[in-house]
């Protein structure tokens, strides 16, 4: 089975380009999302999987969603650590890595999700196909996970966001 990561890091620095927010896939509550609640240094419960994602040759059918801008599979990681990644001991996606706090009213928000909606499927798969210098041409998305660190903050500096 291919399994493909591919991290569609919607990330808006206010010193670099970004990715425009309407590009981004969709995301909040009221498209069914769970949320980390407001506090600084967490992670999500363990989170099942539609799919087993495969990744350095093991599956992994869950996942924890970290407010620091990282997908884990074998433990959360509940504090920001300084630091090379490699010295986390156990598998992860650093997507956003970040020393983020969404606590407070003005945080920001980490939602996440798996969708089959078959528009997002195909949207996925489109850019699996197109974006990627191997032969992908035969590549469909069974599943995704859906995760969107939403104008988060950095620590102590609520208002000073990663975000715009």
């Amino acid at each position: 089975m291919l399994f493909v990561c591919y991290c569609f890091c919607a990330i808006l620095f206010a010193q670099i380009g970004a990715v425009p927010k309407q590009n981004f896939y969709p995301f909040g509550r009221h498209h069914g999302d769970h949320s980390l609640p407001p506090n600084d240094d967490q992670s999500s419960d363990e989170f099942q999987l539609l799919d087993s994602i495969h990744f350095y040759g093991k599956a992994y059918r869950s996942v924890y969603i970290n407010e620091n801008g990282m997908i884990s599979f074998d433990t959360d990681f509940n504090s920001y650590r300084t630091g090379e990644l490699i010295d986390f001991g156990h598998p992860l996606i650093a997507i956003f890595y970040a020393d983020v706090d969404i606590s407070g009213p003005h945080g920001g928000h980490v939602y996440y999700r798996t969708s089959q909606d078959p528009e997002l499927l195909k949207t996925s798969s489109d850019l699996i196909r197109n974006k990627f210098h191997w032969d992908a041409s035969d590549y469909e998305a069974k599943s995704l996970l859906i995760v969107t660190w939403d104008r988060v903050g950095s620590y102590q500096r609520h208002n000073d966001r990663y975000q715009k």
